[in-house]
């Protein structure tokens, strides 16, 4: 089985606004967990996205997929600084990506690490 951990990059790690991640390849992943953390006083919602689009795995980027579609149960609300994880079993699609939609009153909020480790063949 092979593992893999690193890090995620997001457009922008400032939680005052609105930001999402860049994607995550789930070719040949059996099992996935992806684990943020954040300091400050964030107040919105994480959720994950996932894809299905029929991209080539070599070098793909965000803007090359055109549908996302939101992972029901996967909304987090956040309300203080802290940590949050996800774990994807059996998933069958392909690209999994986050997305924070901040409230107005998210006040000097930073994403400070944001990785994930995938298991597969």
């Amino acid at each position: 089985m092979r593992v893999k951990t690193h890090s995620i990059t997001f457009a922008s790690t400032d939680l005052t606004s609105d930001t999402s991640s860049n994607l995550i390849w789930l070719g040949h992943i059996v099992n996935y967990a992806i684990q943020l953390a954040f300091t400050g006083s964030p107040n919105g919602t994480f959720k994950l996205q996932a894809s299905v689009d029929e991209i080539s795995p070599v070098n793909p980027k965000v803007t090359d997929i055109t549908n996302w579609t939101d992972i029901k149960g996967s909304d987090q609300i956040i309300n203080e600084s802290g940590d949050h994880m996800w774990s994807g079993k059996n998933s069958g699609y392909t690209f999994v990506r986050i997305v924070w939609t901040a409230n107005s009153t998210s006040n000097n909020a930073i994403l400070t690490s944001s990785r994930f480790m995938v298991k597969g063949v």
